[in-house]
This record gives C-alpha cells, sequence and structure tokens, in this order.
C-alpha cells in the first residue's frame, strides 16, 4: 500500500463500502476509525491479490475510489442490518434497464404526470438546448455552456423527487450522463460527527451518483448550526468540478430557503444558475391524483365520492395549506384505513366492501390538520 494512504483510510472506504468487506476478506471495521490521526493500530490483513489492487492508491481519494469500483464490480452478500445505511440509486436501480429504454420513454413519462405544466415545459425547453448544443457540436460551431445542475423550488409533495428521477434519464438519452440513474441525499448522509470524515462521506456520496444525477433534498439544511455543513459544501463544490462531464446535481427546498442556500457559497451560485419552481396542485388535479391512486389500488370511486371529495380538499387546502400530492397520499391512506375499520367491523370483510370508498371514510375536516398524524395514525385518534 502507497505511504500516503494509511490503513484507517483502507478501513473508512471498507465501512462505508460493506459490500466490499467479504470481497478483499477483511473483517473489521470500526473502532479504529475513531483513534486521533497518526495512531498506532495494526495494519489490515490484506490477501496477495487485493493488496495488488491496493497498489493502486496514491491518495485517499485513490483508495475511496477503488472500493467504489469494486462495490459496483462484486456482488458479495452481506447482512443489511449489520451494515451501515447510505445512499442507494432510486429505482430503475439498474444502468441496462435505464438504457435500454425505448426512445423518448422519459420525456413521455413527464408529460404524462398531472398538472406540473410550467415545468415540463422548463424541462422540454431545456432538453431542446441541449439538442441543439449536440447538433452545433457536430458542425463545428462554439456551443452554449448551459450546465446540468438545477434547482428545484417548491413545497414537499409537488413532485420534485420525481422530475429529478425522469430529468436524470432524460440527459443519459440525450448523452450527457453515462448512466441515468438518481440517487438521493439530505443533510444526514452527508455531514459527519468528526473533523475530516464529512468531505470523506461526500466524496463517497457523489462517486455513487457518478454518470447520473446526486439530488440534495431540503439543501438548504447545510448551511448554518455552526458544525461541518461548509465543509460538505466546499467539498460538494469541488466535486462537482472535478466530476463535471459525468455528473449533474440538483438541489431542492423551499424557494426563499434555497435562494440563501446557493447565495452561501460563490461556487454554489457559478454553478446552480436554473431554477425550476414546482407549484401546489389545484384542486382538481389533487382529485385526478387520487383517483389515480384508485386506479391502481383497484378501488372504486363511486360520483357521489368525488363530489364529497371536492368539498374535502377545497376545505382543507386553506387551513392545512394541503395544495400537494403528499396530501393526497395521505388522505387516500386514511380513507383506506378507515375503510378496513368500516369492513372488518361485524367481522365479516365482504369483497364490496373493500373495493369501493364511501362516504364515510372521509376523515372529518379539522380547523388545523398540520398538527396531527400523518396517514393511518390519524383514523384512529
Amino acid at each position: 500500500m502507497h505511504s500516503e494512504v494509511e490503513s484507517r483510510h483502507v478501513l473508512v472506504a471498507l465501512a462505508t463500502h460493506p459490500d466490499v468487506i467479504a470481497a478483499v476478506g477483511h473483517e473489521r471495521c470500526g473502532d479504529d476509525l475513531l483513534l486521533p490521526r497518526g495512531s498506532s493500530i495494526d495494519p489490515p490483513a490484506i490477501p496477495a491479490e487485493s493488496d495488488a489492487l491496493l497498489s493502486r492508491c496514491n491518495t485517499i481519494d485513490d483508495a475511496v475510489s477503488l472500493f467504489n469500483e469494486l462495490s459496483g464490480a462484486k456482488s458479495t452478500p452481506v447482512n443489511r442490518a449489520e451494515a451501515p445505511a447510505g445512499p442507494e440509486p432510486s429505482s430503475p436501480a439498474d444502468p441496462q434497464a435505464i438504457a435500454d429504454e425505448p426512445s423518448g420513454a422519459a420525456q413521455a413519462e413527464l408529460h404524462a404526470l398531472i398538472g406540473l405544466t410550467s415545468v415540463k415545459k422548463q424541462i422540454q425547453t431545456l432538453a431542446e438546448m441541449h439538442l441543439v448544443n449536440a447538433e452545433r457540436h457536430k458542425l463545428g460551431l462554439p456551443t452554449v455552456n448551459i450546465g446540468l445542475h438545477l434547482v428545484f423550488t417548491g413545497n414537499p409533495g409537488t413532485g420534485k423527487t420525481t422530475v429529478a428521477r425522469i430529468v436524470a434519464r432524460i440527459y443519459r438519452e440525450l448523452g450527457l450522463l453515462s448512466r441515468g440513474h438518481l440517487v438521493e441525499v439530505q443533510r444526514a448522509d452527508l455531514v459527519a460527527g468528526y473533523v475530516g470524515q464529512t468531505a470523506i462521506r461526500v466524496k463517497e456520496v457523489v462517486n455513487s451518483a457518478r454518470g447520473g444525477i446526486l439530488f440534495i433534498d431540503e439543501a438548504y439544511a447545510l448551511t448554518g448550526g455552526g458544525d461541518y455543513g461548509d465543509e460538505a459544501i466546499a467539498t460538494l463544490v469541488k466535486m462537482m468540478e472535478d466530476q463535471r462531464d459525468d455528473l449533474a446535481v440538483i438541489v431542492a427546498g423551499y424557494h426563499d430557503d434555497m435562494e440563501t442556500f446557493i447565495d452561501s457559497n460563490s461556487g454554489l451560485r457559478s454553478r446552480f444558475q436554473r431554477f425550476i419552481e414546482f407549484g401546489d396542485y389545484d384542486t382538481d388535479e389533487l382529485i385526478e391524483i387520487f383517483l389515480g391512486m384508485c386506479d391502481t389500488h383497484q378501488i372504486e370511486a363511486p360520483d357521489h365520492l368525488i363530489e364529497g371529495l371536492r368539498s374535502y380538499v377545497d376545505a382543507s387546502v386553506e387551513s392545512a395549506q394541503t395544495g400537494n400530492g403528499r396530501f393526497v397520499r395521505n388522505l387516500f391512506e386514511e380513507m383506506f384505513a378507515r375503510m378496513s375499520a368500516r369492513s372488518a367491523a361485524d367481522g365479516d370483510i365482504e369483497a364490496h366492501e373493500i373495493t369501493r370508498f364511501e362516504l364515510d371514510d372521509l376523515p372529518p375536516v379539522t380547523a388545523n390538520r398540520r398538527d396531527e398524524p400523518p396517514g393511518f395514525a390519524r383514523a384512529y385518534l
């Protein structure tokens, strides 16, 4: 192993990639990571074959990159309950499955989404600009620097993650990214509790997203707090530059908070120049989303229920800021819970009782539903 790579760096990589522990024949990682720098620790027992691979390591980044490579190339069963949790690509996770998609499938899926008219138009325009750039490049003409990185702003549950996943596939189809997967993370996935560990964690996460999109939800949480958020941002900015040819980053959150986040670092402002606002769904769109969920689960929604649902949504929006898809998902789950309780009340569950919503399945409208627990829990209060 190269003299600049300490044993602890290998252990960090192993701890970060539990799949590789068995692959390199080393079973120990944990307490040694917390020892002060320069402490004497026994070198890990590395087989000759793995030692040859480690000879390629000249820096810490090389060590982490090597184990990223190994974890992608090998599939060694591990006990996930004992492995540290980490970000995973959102489905479809298999790059080959994405690559085998018919041309235009991702854009067709985008346009099939309910609502989001402005978002769809902006993504379509962005794709067209990249297409024109590609044609200009073929003709030997100068291209316009558009950039792949985006800022999604809006309330929770307005489709930001769904659209980010589709954008990753659109970028791959346009030849802008090699894989087209999406890795979704939040602050806890990027910020560690020890000096020097945050940078390593950010690098590991960014490397896992290479060839696709790194989606950072509630990215504004990285700023402030007097901890390692600034280190995470600085490392992210550097890696975005280092991997600019095969990585896109989308950050998301409330509009004002995201403006503050982007302004917190000059590197962020220079890289994130395109904001896309996700507006709340209106009543008709919320009902359409609800009916789509009913179709998926084969539950009938009769006309009189839809009328009651419209009144319920209109009465809820003002008090609970419910104009988003998450409200509909919570409502569907709550109605399913009430339907279940209704059908099981007499001890005899019949088919017609569990394949059709009734008005009684609508929960009562309260003054402020934001103070209530989401989903199934509300049905039993």
